[in-house]
This record gives structure tokens, C-alpha cells and sequence, in this order.
């Protein structure tokens, strides 16, 4: 092994070493380093690819992809990946034909059709959306994220019985999940099923108290259900935590 090499192999090793530990600057420094020695490292640059993608730098993370891809390198895993970084770029035509080529590869890949699923959602197109979040579901049923994509699917066609159901399904698998209790605590207000909503607004809250919509939306809930100081009480408390939102502070005078 040159000097050359050896820089090279030390400088990857410590890019590595950054990215493991969430240092993704110094990563970044390394990694340029090295490409500076030898631009045809394609490890470095999927790990580049990598690392920018995590900084939310979804446009350069596509560029060092694509030369992967250019070099016929890791292409069963980049299309996925770079689909995922086109939907954050809301260019949702890219991302459907990425995602195409990756099923192309990988047709048992049950997270990519739920990718796909939230492009067709982004994009309006519902009806597909179902049809390949079904699809993930026929491929792993104990997901419980994918029944809650499919309600949202129901819930933006109107048919919010369906989406309760839905919702239910994904909490029999994780009942702990707050995030889908505050979905189905929305569904349920929305049908004026005000003593249900209650219920998973609390739950939502026992999991986790520290998100302000759960507890604006809580009062708005006991104020329909005439229980006035409790929704006052509910409401400050979302003050308190977002005490800049001023949406918040409107809503107060209407309880």
C-alpha cells in the first residue's frame, strides 16, 4: 500500500468514525478530502450520499447517488434513496420513476411501496395510493404504520368510518403510540363523536405531554362537550408550551 492509499483508507475510516458518532461536518470534511485524492472512491461517495442525505441536503446527497449509480454501484439499494430524497425535494415525478426501478429490483420490498404510497398522496392520486399500501400490507400485516397511511388515504376520500377502522387496526398492534391516538382522537371530532375523541386525546396526552396541539385540540373537544373550565385549563396548558402561537391564544376567547 502507497502513502497515497493509505491516506485515502484512513481518511474513510475516520469519515466512518464522525458519521457513527453524529459529527457529520467533520465527515463531510474527510470524505471531500479523500475524493480530492481519488474522485472514483464510490464508497465514499455513497457514504457522502449518506451523510448529506441525513443533514437534510437532499440535492447534493442525489449527486453523489447518481455517480453510484453512473458506476453501476449499490443500484438495488440508491434508487430507493434517491427517491426518498426527490419526494423531500417535492419532485414527486422523480421519485415515482426511481421507486420503479427500485421495485424492478426488489419486488418484496415492502417499505418502498409504502414510499410509493406517500408519493401518490403527495401528488393527490388516492386512488394508487391505496392500492400499494395494500400491497405493503399483504407483505407484512404487523406494521402498524401502514394502516395508519391507509387511513389517511380514507380520511382524505371522505370515507372517515373507514379510516377509524383503520386506525384501530394499527393500535392493536401498537396501542403506545401516541401519534396514531391523536389521529384517531381527530377522526372521531370529526364525526362529532366528541366522548370517544376525549378518550384518545388523553391517551395521546398520557404518552406524551409536551405536544401543544394535543392539548388545544383536547379543549376544543371539552367545549363542545360543554365542560368549560377544563377546556380553559387544557388551553393554557397549550399556551404554555407554545406561548409565541398565537392561533392559540385566539382560540382561548372562543371557549
Amino acid at each position: 500500500m502507497n502513502d497515497n492509499q493509505e491516506k485515502i483508507e484512513k481518511l474513510y475510516c475516520l469519515a466512518q468514525d464522525r458519521f457513527h458518532e453524529n459529527d457529520l461536518p467533520e465527515a463531510i470534511v474527510s470524505l471531500k478530502a479523500l475524493l480530492a485524492l481519488n474522485f472514483q472512491h464510490l464508497d465514499a461517495h455513497f457514504l457522502l450520499a449518506l451523510i448529506y442525505q441525513k443533514d437534510q441536503a437532499f440535492e447534493l446527497s442525489n449527486q453523489h447517488f447518481r455517480t453510484c449509480i453512473d458506476a453501476n454501484y449499490k443500484i438495488q439499494e440508491i434508487y430507493k434513496l434517491i427517491a426518498f430524497n426527490s419526494k423531500q425535494l417535492a419532485l414527486y415525478t422523480n421519485a415515482l420513476h426511481e421507486l420503479q426501478k427500485h421495485l424492478h429490483f426488489n419486488p418484496e420490498d415492502d417499505d418502498a411501496y409504502a414510499l410509493l404510497g406517500d408519493v401518490y398522496m403527495l401528488k393527490e392520486l388516492y386512488h394508487y395510493a391505496k392500492k400499494v399500501y395494500l400491497e405493503a400490507i399483504k407483505m407484512d400485516a404487523k406494521k402498524p404504520l401502514y394502516y395508519v397511511k391507509l387511513a389517511h388515504v380514507y380520511q382524505a376520500q371522505k370515507d372517515v368510518h373507514q379510516a377509524i377502522l383503520e386506525t384501530q387496526k394499527a393500535l392493536l398492534l401498537d396501542n403506545d403510540n401516541h401519534q396514531t391516538n391523536f389521529f384517531l382522537a381527530t377522526l372521531y371530532a370529526s364525526t362529532q363523536e366528541y366522548e370517544k375523541a376525549l378518550n384518545f386525546y388523553e391517551k395521546a396526552i398520557s404518552l406524551n405531554d409536551s405536544i401543544a396541539l394535543y392539548h388545544h385540540n383536547m379543549a376544543i373537544t371539552l367545549s363542545q362537550l360543554k365542560r368549560k373550565e377544563e377546556a380553559l385549563e387544557a388551553q393554557n396548558y397549550a399556551i404554555n408550551l407554545e406561548p409565541q402561537n398565537s392561533h392559540f391564544q385566539k382560540a382561548l376567547s372562543g371557549l
